[in-house]
């Protein structure tokens, strides 16, 4: 599924010469409980992130990561977000990882288990303080809708 969002009121000839950035995020659910990562500077949560934008994600490393931490291996390509900005275009993918049996004891900082119903309350009432911290959860919220 591809979404688009027009920021600032921007129509579709505005940005025909925009640069392209792309990123791509991990949504991992376990159960009815999904993967949430804390940005340590911001308290922001969101998804944990496979590549930074203006990186590729190399998804067949990925998935062994995915095989190794979490048991499981089967990524979906679940939603791509293009998001139109007055000087750059945004591109996030997403994909989702579901997880087998029990939910992995974390021993990273910063992430948890969160329910999915909380999640979703969460990305409507919080938002960070950061420059673009709407946007991103905006995006993320998106996501997890269309992913679950």
């Amino acid at each position: 599924m591809r979404i688009e969002i027009y920021r600032d009121n921007l129509e579709p000839e505005d940005i025909k010469n925009n640069p392209q950035t792309e990123a791509a995020r991990l949504i991992v659910r376990c159960q009815e409980k999904i993967l949430a990562s804390k940005d340590p500077v911001t308290g922001q949560i969101g998804f944990l992130r496979l590549a930074a934008f203006g990186l590729e994600p190399d998804l067949e490393n990925i998935k062994q990561f995915c095989m190794n931490k979490y048991r499981s291996r089967e990524l979906e390509a679940t939603v791509t977000i293009v998001e139109y900005c007055p000087k750059m275009t945004y591109i996030s993918r997403y994909y989702r990882l579901d997880i087998p049996g029990e939910c992995p004891d974390l021993s990273e900082e910063n992430r948890e288990w969160i329910d999915i119903y909380v999640l979703l309350n969460r990305f409507d009432e919080e938002v960070g303080s950061e420059e673009f911290a709407y946007e991103k959860q905006e995006r993320d919220f998106i996501a997890l809708v269309n992913s679950i």
